[in-house]
Formats: C-alpha cells, sequence, structure tokens
C-alpha cells in the first residue's frame, strides 16, 4: 500500500502513523502517503451550516407570527404599537441572522472549492491555489462551532490527493504542453454535461474538435497519452467512499443484532454479490458475474443449500 486515504479518527491516525515509521525503518521500502478524506470535512461543515440554517427558519417564523399578532390587532381595531414594534425587531433580526449566514457560507463555498480537482476557471487545482482558496475561506469562518472545519481544512494531508495526482499525471505523460492540452480536452468531454429540458451543452462541439486538433499538432500519436492521463484523472481518490458504503449496510444490521459475528459478515458477503443490481450501468448483473466469477447459479439460496465440495469441484473445472 502506498497511499491511504481516512478520516481524522484518532485510531486511524495512529495505526497510520505506525506503518510510516516502519517504512522509513525499512530500507527500500515504499513510503505511505496519507490523505484526508474530503467526504468527512464537507459533512462536517454541513453540519455547521444546517445549524445555522435551522437558526435562520426559526427566526423566520418567529417574524411571521409576529405579523400574524400584528394582523390581528388592527383588524380588531387594539392598539398596535407594542406588536408592530415587536415584529419590526423579529425581521431585523432575521435580516441580520440571513446576512450572516451568508457570509458564512459564502466563505465555505470558497475554501470547499479547494477541494475540487478542477478550478473555476476549468484548469487543473494544485496544492499552491487550494492553500490560497483554504486560507481565504477560513478567515471567514471563525467561532468554535468551525474549529474542527477549520482544523481539516488546513491539514497538510486535505491536499494529500491534489500531490498524488499530478504526480501521477507527469509519470502519464512527461510532455507538459502535451499534458496539459490532455487534461483540458478530458474536462471537455466529461464534465460539459447537458443541463436544462432543451439538453443542451454549454460548450459547443466546436471547442471539443479544436481541442482534439491541437493535441494532435502537438504528438500525432496522442491518442494512447490520452488513455494513461483519463485513467489517472478518472481515478482520483478523495474520499473513502466505499468503506461509508459499508458502513451503512454493516452498522445498520449492527443495530439489529447487537454483535456482528464473521460467520454473519460471510453471509451477508455472499448474499450482496450473489445479488443483481438493480440500476445503474452495472444492472442485470451480480459482483460475481462482473468479476468472472464461474458458478453453477447466482441464486442466494441455491448457492447456500450447494454441497462445498461439488463447488468446489465445479469451480476449478
Amino acid at each position: 500500500m502506498q497511499y491511504a486515504n481516512a478520516d481524522a479518527g484518532t485510531g486511524l491516525r495512529k495505526g497510520l502513523s505506525l506503518i510510516q515509521k516502519q517504512r522509513e525503518q525499512t530500507p527500500g521500502a515504499p513510503k505511505l502517503k496519507i490523505g484526508l478524506d474530503v467526504f468527512h470535512i464537507k459533512k462536517e461543515a454541513s453540519t455547521v451550516l444546517t445549524r445555522r440554517w435551522n437558526r435562520v427558519e426559526h427566526l423566520w417564523n418567529e417574524a411571521e407570527k409576529a405579523d400574524r399578532v400584528l394582523a390581528e390587532h388592527k383588524r380588531t381595531g387594539r392598539y398596535a404599537l407594542a406588536p408592530a414594534q415587536k415584529a419590526r425587531c423579529a425581521w431585523q433580526r432575521v435580516e441580520e441572522v440571513f446576512q450572516e449566514y451568508e457570509r458564512v457560507e459564502s466563505a465555505w463555498r470558497r475554501a470547499e472549492k479547494a477541494l475540487n480537482v478542477f478550478c473555476d476557471d476549468r484548469t487543473l487545482n494544485d496544492r499552491q491555489r487550494a492553500e490560497e482558496l483554504i486560507r481565504e475561506g477560513v478567515e471567514g469562518l471563525p467561532g468554535q462551532a468551525w474549529a474542527k472545519t477549520c482544523r481539516m481544512l488546513q491539514d497538510p494531508r486535505a491536499l494529500t490527493f491534489l500531490d498524488r495526482l499530478h504526480r501521477q499525471l507527469q509519470q502519464a505523460e512527461s510532455n507538459e504542453e502535451l499534458r496539459e492540452a490532455l487534461v483540458r480536452l478530458w474536462w471537455m468531454r466529461h464534465h460539459d454535461v447537458p443541463k436544462g429540458p432543451n439538453r443542451r451543452s454549454d460548450l459547443p462541439l466546436a471547442a471539443k474538435v479544436v481541442q482534439t486538433v491541437v493535441c494532435q499538432k502537438i504528438d500525432p500519436n496522442w491518442q494512447r497519452s490520452y488513455q494513461r492521463v483519463g485513467h489517472v484523472l478518472s481515478h482520483v481518490v478523495r474520499a473513502s467512499s466505499l468503506v461509508e458504503c459499508m458502513n451503512s449496510v454493516i452498522r445498520m444490521q449492527q443495530a439489529r443484532h447487537r454483535r456482528v459475528t464473521q460467520n454473519l459478515l460471510d453471509l451477508k458477503r455472499l448474499w450482496w454479490n450473489c445479488r443483481r443490481f438493480t440500476t445503474g450501468k452495472r444492472r442485470k448483473r451480480s459482483p460475481y458475474e462482473r468479476l468472472g466469477v464461474q458458478l453453477p447459479t447466482t441464486h442466494f439460496w441455491s448457492l447456500l443449500k450447494t454441497d462445498p465440495g461439488e463447488l468446489t469441484q465445479e469451480v476449478s473445472t
């Protein structure tokens, strides 16, 4: 293992640090790069923003309630000076809290851009530019509520995926001019998704054709380099999504069974690997079928009742 992506848990951090020390003491051992999970950074910020927005909604409801009281006083001809003042103060408070929320959200959105692979100008992101965005964004995220998010953003490991990405791109294509042209072509082909009811692309087809010609002018055999560059850009690891998906299944079963044994995990693994996907590009095929595993059947219950000896002999044959 040369690259590990994990959250900020103390147990994982200690374990990975021990592996790093062992690698340093072992001659010729590959170095272990550690990245901070982008998913948890965004999740922590989303939690803080949700709490602030709930505060805005609460004050908004209180202001609307004050308006209804004021309207009732006016309808019945009662003295409405006190209700009018209360409603006015309530809406002023809503305006102050809403403006504060917009300011904080804008600061977070700016810092969040540092965690993207591409920038707004459609160029590849790098550590220097990302650190500048984080520094500007963190300045607008004061208070104890944002302390954890800011610590995770300022952690050097949060941008490890960018260092790894640029290193892999250099290995895929050494020619800098061609590499930049191929990266831009890949972005045009994958990020310019048609939007809206008419499904028309914002980027003209001519732009993609011109960029293809640019790549061909630099190197007539650009297709092979494009495949290598595209493979790197398609496999950027920023979050431990696979682990989170497993936890979402296993932890649900933990709540039901209180204790998940290894035998139960094996049983669940067999069921999930035999289950055919119902949607997406993998639909109508199970994980075993996609891996090319030769089995007499992929039906879970039938496979479970099959004699292990016969199954092993048939698979080996």
